[in-house]
């Protein structure tokens, strides 16, 4: 009798050793949001001034009226509107300038974006997470001759002591097993606070409009609008479209083969039912755009041109409906169900 009560206690506790733990999975809601990602005076190949932006993409300015008409036509489609703004401070890690490199380095010799070596805050948040120079971390771990390096020489004494800054820069070197490795592309000094971030005077906004904000620390660099560029770290989009109960995005803006595309990626890869408005953004270039949306599509997007969307018209909701959607909008968003017991 002992040996039996033996075996079904040392079973149960093999049980609780091999059972995987219940898993935590969020219920997406059933609203849909319009989502505007980085259509920014930045971005714009011609600006209010009339010149490009910092970093100017080709032909955006022709999105804009699709956009407005996107929320004119089909407004009734889209419970918030949320747009995402690229905002850096100066010396940001995406700068050429920063490292004393040329804008898009990362594009000539072959040698690929300047190594980086990163740290993830304890919140998993992109604010409180830092990167440093791999060059600058640990010097043996990088071949300036095969990769890309700073240039000590033409770093100016502000962008120095910011580098520095990093809290990566020491506490990679110190514990260099709780870090990881990354690289980042070079890019021109782009969406400044203190320069062309804002939104284009043409582009329609409202005061019910959510505004996302991201690059702002500036050791961190994020293309999408929910990650940043190692997937490690999370912006507030997440958080902010689980308060507002969205499931369904529909997506426009710049750059197709880049924000946008990994904006999708990610939207998907956290559960979200994802269309892309294909003729309402404009990309880098016309292989980059193409490769992005195929890939977008093969990873359950949904590609769809605005004029397939006005001719869907608005959905029919009956009464009974509205109100239970309407209830649903003033409870918490968080459902959470776990998997097991």
């Amino acid at each position: 009798m002992k040996m039996q009560s033996l075996q079904l206690l040392l079973s149960a506790l093999l049980l609780l050793v091999v059972s995987p733990s219940p898993s935590t999975i969020i219920v997406k809601g059933d609203n849909t949001a319009l989502l505007v990602i980085d259509v920014q005076e930045c971005f714009m190949d011609f600006t209010g001034t009339g010149d490009p932006g910092s970093l100017a993409v080709s032909d955006t300015s022709a999105i804009i009226p699709i956009i407005n008409k996107i929320r004119k036509d089909a407004g009734c489609v889209f419970d918030t509107v949320v747009r995402s703004q690229d905002l850096h401070p100066d010396h940001h890690i995406s700068f050429a300038s920063t490292f004393g490199l040329e804008p898009f380095a990362h594009l000539s010799g072959n040698k690929g974006g300047l190594p980086l070596t990163c740290f993830s805050a304890d919140s998993g948040l992109a604010e409180g997470s830092a990167c440093c120079p791999t060059y600058y971390v640990n010097r043996d771990r990088v071949d300036c001759d095969t990769q890309l390096c700073p240039s000590p020489e033409n770093i100016s004494d502000d962008a120095k002591m910011s580098i520095f800054n990093s809290t990566a820069c020491e506490k990679c070197k110190e514990s260099p097993g709780e870090c990881f490795d990354t690289t980042q592309a070079m890019w021109t000094d782009h969406c400044l606070r203190s320069g062309d971030s804002g939104f284009p005077v043409g582009l329609d906004t409202k005061p019910t409009d959510v505004v996302v904000q991201k690059g702002g620390n500036v050791h961190v660099d994020s293309y999408s609008a929910f990650l940043d560029n190692t997937k490690r770290l999370k912006t507030s989009l997440d958080d902010t479209l689980t308060e507002l109960s969205v499931g369904t995005i529909y997506m426009v803006g710049i750059a197709t083969d880049y924000c946008v595309y990994f904006s999708a990626l990610d939207a998907l890869s956290l559960g979200y039912e994802v269309y892309v408005v294909t003729d309402a953004m404009r990309g880098i270039s016309e292989s980059g755009v193409a490769a992005a949306l195929a890939d977008m599509e093969e990873q359950g997007a949904t590609l769809i041109t605005s004029d397939e969307m006005f001719a869907k018209g608005c959905p029919r909701t009956s009464t009974t409906q509205k109100s239970t959607k309407q209830n649903r909008k003033t409870k918490s968003s968080k459902k959470v169900r776990k998997q097991g017991k």
